[in-house]
């Protein structure tokens, strides 16, 4: 039963995402599921490129393995959200690109696609939090042109706590040497799950266009009535 409820939520994710539903994993959590997939990274001699709105758990994960694993990280700031800034930054020892598509604070949204599209080395992966994203933001990372979309759905998706969603590229399984079973925990939580897909599901039949329409008509209410 556990089984079939995974194999379900697989599916209304993957709908969700425009995505195949091989290619979607599950767990508690952003950093959880992130730092999973970024361990197996081959860091060594590596360089990572960051956003300066990256999870601040993200950038203290980096900071404790940048000794020991001879990796180092440099911050796009000042003007993270122009591709420019990036590709300037952009060099041979690069492994990763990592930024939020949505910031958690302002709310500002990144552009994926286009900095996702730079030239970059052939094993680089971008790797894209999306926990403001879901159930607000079209989030179809084949589109995107990215390599792995990570995020709670807790926030805009609705989803229950402790339930976070991955996908991964092909691309991103050669170069992690793994699939997204290998990244799951076992224990995951099946009650969690249904809950999940019957947040997707919502999500999915009602559309973002639709669900953005309602939430700004709330907003002009609200306004209103504080005025």
């Amino acid at each position: 039963e556990e089984a079939e409820i995974r194999a379900r939520a697989r599916v209304s994710c993957a709908t969700l995402l425009s995505a195949d539903a091989d290619d979607i994993g599950f767990g508690s959590g952003t950093f959880q599921l992130w730092s999973a997939i970024m361990s197996r990274l081959p860091l060594n001699e590596g360089r990572i490129l960051i956003a300066e709105h990256e999870w601040g758990d993200h950038v203290r994960w980096l900071q404790r393995v940048a000794a020991s694993k001879h990796v180092t990280f440099d911050v796009i700031s000042g003007n993270a959200f122009a591709p420019s800034a990036w590709a300037a930054q952009m060099d041979d020892d690069v492994i990763a690109l990592c930024l939020p598509m949505v910031t958690s604070v302002a709310g500002l949204r990144y552009p994926v696609r286009e900095i996702s599209a730079l030239l970059r080395p052939a094993g680089a992966l971008v790797v894209v939090d999306v926990a403001q994203a879901l159930g607000r933001v079209c989030v179809g990372p084949l589109e995107l042109g990215c390599d792995v979309i990570v995020g709670t759905t807790r926030k805009w998706l609705r989803g229950p706590r402790q339930t976070a969603m991955f996908w991964m590229s092909s691309k991103a399984k050669r170069v992690l040497n793994c699939d997204v079973h290998d990244i799951e925990p076992f224990d995951l939580n099946a009650a969690l799950l249904a809950g999940l897909t019957r947040a997707a599901d919502l999500a999915s039949a009602r559309t973002i266009p639709i669900i953005n329409n309602e939430i700004a008509c709330l907003d002009t209410k609200l306004r209103a009535g504080l005025e």
